[in-house]
């Protein structure tokens, strides 16, 4: 957007006025002539055309260079910052007449070169430049922006200290109907922030740092699994912090999504840390960045996903037990089987599963059939009762919160929960029968209506069956070999829940 781009020029070089203390016994008051920006701050695609050298390298040799092209192409490139270096000289010396004709000089050279480039790169995308309409057009649709000319010295040397962003949040889908990008191991994400990403990293110098603000599904969406290998392979430093958008967002109401804060660097030891997802009032937005605590996990045993916990102990002794014992999907059946348990598939601060659906009413109060209700089916009895008492507990919303994506529940988000069924001696097990059946009558006391779309939906308010859900908690606790860190969840659950139920 040439526009915006102005308007950050603009407000750039006023900030530079008002940081001047000028020098009353001076001439002309003691200002120093001001820095020209034109050429720090550009407008351009950033996902279209060549970041790197070796790109174009790469392209024009793939045809055949009998003509010398990547050579004459390095020549002016080089010239070119030549150039700039002497219009950044002379700025310094103010002189204004010829500083106005070295940067109309470096002008024509840079618009020279983008059309050779844009040449090269629209016959990589099937356009030829002979055919005017359709290559005008392309220029129009792609905008291409060659970082490596744009900004010569800092690409030759490495690349960017810093990479910084905001990116649009837009479907590929919507996009691929304007342009289409090449050679991105992200292609084929749903959303453009990826891409930027990853544009992003290619821009970054083997000690760069990049900090992305994105939506949250970079934490759990299968459709970015692509770029969260990438950004662990790329960065051996990497960050994640996450944010709920109710109670309070990151954003204002217009925008209002769930968000992840992403920080990679390049140099460093392959670690990784997460956070819990954030869910704060705005009275407590001041202190919201600084009590920000991170927890290092091991990305190798979350399904590709990245855990959203913040308490180290916890989120350790949780990975011991995904090591050590079998996943809950490892007990579901068939929907041929008669063990089923019947689940909301929304969530916020509860997630709950019980024997039959929670019934719903029209406007008449009359029944019908229950809305936003999905089934999982178990191979016997025993696990179904033992599988209702780990999902209803404070593990089971915890195990959601970490995973999910802070509104859906789905049969994924709890297939690789820890199951140590083998765990559980014959007193546990049928403990844990009798606190299903407790459980259950608990939860038919505290059923619960909700307006939406005409219809009464029915749903089980767990955060007030607490009383019985915590002892079968403490059984799955010891099967977790979890015993010790039953404070971390006593405070990870207080931190998720935003409701006064009293």
């Amino acid at each position: 957007m040439a526009e915006a781009v102005e308007i950050c020029k603009l407000r750039l070089f006023l900030k530079l006025v008002a940081e001047i203390e000028p020098n009353p016994s001076a001439k002309n008051l003691g200002i120093e002539p001001l820095p020209d920006i034109d050429f720090n701050i550009r407008t351009g695609n950033a996902l279209v055309g060549y970041a790197r050298f070796n790109e174009v390298n790469k392209d024009i040799n793939s045809q055949m260079d009998f003509g010398n092209v990547m050579e004459k192409i390095s020549a002016r490139a080089t010239d070119m910052h030549a150039k700039f270096d002497e219009f950044r000289s002379h700025q310094i010396k103010a002189n204004g007449l010829l500083l106005s004709k070295i940067k109309k000089d470096l002008r024509q050279r840079s618009i020279a070169l983008e059309k050779e480039l844009n040449g090269h790169l629209a016959s990589k995308h099937g356009v030829k430049a002979k055919d005017r309409s359709a290559y005008i057009s392309w220029i129009k649709s792609h905008k291409p922006f060659h970082w490596f000319t744009e900004f010569y010295g800092v690409i030759r040397n490495g690349g960017f200290n810093i990479v910084i962003g905001n990116p649009p949040y837009i479907s590929a889908t919507k996009i691929r109907k304007i342009y289409t990008v090449r050679d991105y191991k992200t292609e084929r994400c749903a959303d453009i922030y990826a891409w930027i990403m990853e544009r992003s990293q290619s821009l970054v110098s083997k000690d760069g740092r990049i900090g992305m603000i994105v939506p949250l599904s970079l934490t759990f969406s299968n459709r970015f699994q692509s770029l969260r290998t990438l950004l662990l392979k790329q960065f051996k430093l990497n960050w994640f912090s996450s944010f709920a958008r109710i109670p309070s967002a990151l954003f204002s109401f217009e925008v209002r999504v769930n968000n992840s804060i992403y920080l990679g660097c390049k140099r460093g030891n392959n670690r990784a840390y997460t956070t819990s997802i954030h869910r704060w009032f705005t009275i407590a937005r001041p202190a919201l960045f600084e009590k920000i605590q991170y927890a290092e996990f091991d990305p190798s045993l979350w399904d590709g996903l990245i855990p959203k916990l913040s308490h180290q102990r916890l989120i350790s002794a949780i990975e011991l037990a995904k090591k050590n014992y079998s996943s809950l999907n490892k007990f579901h059946a068939s929907k041929d089987s008669q063990q089923c348990l019947y689940f909301a598939k929304t969530a916020y601060n509860w997630v709950s599963f019980s024997l039959k659906p929670a019934p719903c009413f029209n406007l008449d109060c009359k029944p019908i059939p229950p809305t936003g209700t999905g089934k999982v089916y178990f191979v016997d009895s025993l696990k179904l009762d033992l599988a209702h008492t780990l999902l209803n507990g404070k593990l089971g919303v915890l195990w959601w919160a970490i995973v999910g994506d802070n509104f859906h529940v789905t049969n994924s988000n709890f297939a690789n929960i820890p199951f140590p069924f083998e765990r559980l001696d014959f007193f546990a097990k049928e403990k844990s029968k009798s606190l299903r059946v407790a459980l259950e009558e608990e939860m038919q006391a505290n059923l619960v209506f909700k307006l939406n779309r005409k219809v009464h939906a029915g749903n089980y308010n767990l955060a007030k069956c607490r009383n019985v859900s915590n002892q079968s908690d403490l059984i799955w606790m010891d099967a977790f070999g979890l015993q010790n860190v039953w404070d971390e969840v006593e405070l990870a659950y207080v931190q998720l829940v935003k409701t006064d139920y009293d």
